[in-house]
């Protein structure tokens, strides 16, 4: 028995879809941190291949040591990039950084009963044609369609039973209408709550057998956190001022990003921290909100016509990288709080490493030389790693 967010992440994700490379199965025989994975890229690839073409990934092989090719007719076509994110590319290779087009769950292309996306509204709200991939569009029906799925709503999972042996045989969840605690028997369950809920469900499924919580008889349930490190900077750009306006919408996220150059320079011990980011690249004729780049005075149509040639001319590169676990990033059960389900809640502690302040001290200062490569202009000192990193949960907890 699988149990499953029904209307869970899948419909609000980025739907960015990228490979581990090579490089990220092996880190601790490359740097000595962290952990290797006990399979390798290869293992892993066949898996991937069928995932690409079950899911509908759009993008481009590049050749990219970060950027693992997919078999021949796998990912579907790219869409074109946009203006600012072109810009961004021919300053990005003046510096010998590379670009590439995003590997990204949006079809486009048609696709079973999917339909291929025709760029209308963002990504993150839902997706009704299924064009970009999530689970309440796809993989639920194609399993209701089999007749062997039956999907349980408003249940909030308390804990995973086991039997006199320690042997898992069934769960416990809360029906959330009734509040009345029920019991699923089940063979197999899987846990798809998502790392940390996961892992609460696990600390929170406590018996003779497993005293410690479910499969914790190491300790480590609800430890080595780790978020993706994210930060983001920008600027405005005079040469995009005034450019004639179209539909720059697209599948609404970054047609073009930056994937991680870094390997070799690590290899060589060329930098002062480990494993890498890449940035993505925010610009374009989007819904303008109450703030527009540029510098803005006046009233009237003077303001207005100030707005409308400084319009789409901003261009942010948002940073999101590995993070290493330690010691300090970790979750444990909440003994004093319930949640309204009457289930124990966790209680996280939190603090990034050097690895992660050097990794995004280097971000900002690569986000700036791209920046005025394409004729941007500060004035003020790049922020502090420590203030410009945000704070753990924010990015994507993983």
């Amino acid at each position: 028995m699988a149990c499953s967010y029904v209307r869970g992440r899948t419909n609000h994700w980025g739907r960015y879809s990228l490979r581990f490379s090579e490089h990220d199965f092996k880190g601790f025989s490359r740097d000595g941190l962290g952990a290797d994975w006990p399979f390798e890229y290869w293992d892993l690839a066949p898996w991937y291949d069928e995932t690409e073409a079950l899911v509908g990934i759009c993008g481009t092989n590049t050749g990219l040591d970060d950027m693992p090719d997919s078999p021949e007719g796998v990912l579907q076509p790219p869409p074109k990039p946009r203006v600012p994110e072109l810009l961004v590319s021919a300053a990005a290779k003046k510096l010998g950084i590379p670009t590439a087009p995003m590997h990204r769950a949006v079809l486009t292309r048609p696709k079973d009963d999917r339909q291929a996306c025709f760029y209308a509204t963002p990504c993150g709200r839902g997706c009704s044609i299924g064009a970009a991939f999530q689970t309440t569009t796809s993989l639920i029906p194609m399993a209701q369609a089999t007749g062997l799925l039956t999907v349980i709503t408003d249940a909030m999972v308390k804990e995973v039973n086991v039997d006199e042996k320690g042997k898992v045989n069934a769960l416990t969840y809360i029906d959330k209408k009734t509040k009345q605690a029920q019991r699923l028997d089940a063979k197999v369950i899987i846990l798809a709550a998502s790392a940390c809920e996961s892992a609460r469900i696990l600390l929170n499924s406590k018996s003779e057998s497993h005293p410690n919580g479910l499969a914790n008889s190491s300790g480590h349930v609800g430890r080595n956190i780790m978020d993706s490190t994210g930060v983001s900077y920008g600027a405005h750009i005079p040469a995009l001022e005034g450019r004639p306006k179209y539909n720059e919408d697209g599948h609404t996220a970054n047609h073009l990003f930056i994937p991680w150059w870094g390997h070799k320079m690590q290899e060589k011990k060329a930098m002062a921290f480990p494993r890498g980011y890449h940035f993505e690249i925010g610009s374009g004729f989007r819904a303008p909100s109450s703030w527009v780049s540029g510098d803005l005075d006046g009233y009237g149509k003077p303001l207005k016509e100030i707005a409308k040639q400084a319009y789409g001319s901003y261009v942010g590169l948002a940073l999101r990288g590995e993070m290493l676990p330690n010691d300090d990033c970790y979750m444990e059960i909440d003994e004093d709080v319930k949640d309204k389900w009457g289930i124990p809640v966790v209680k996280f502690h939190w603090k990034w490493s050097q690895h992660e302040l050097k990794q995004v001290e280097h971000g900002l200062k690569t986000a700036r030389q791209i920046l005025e490569t394409m004729g941007a202009k500060f004035d003020k000192p790049l922020p502090k790693a420590e203030d410009a990193i945000l704070k753990g949960g924010r990015s994507f907890m993983r």
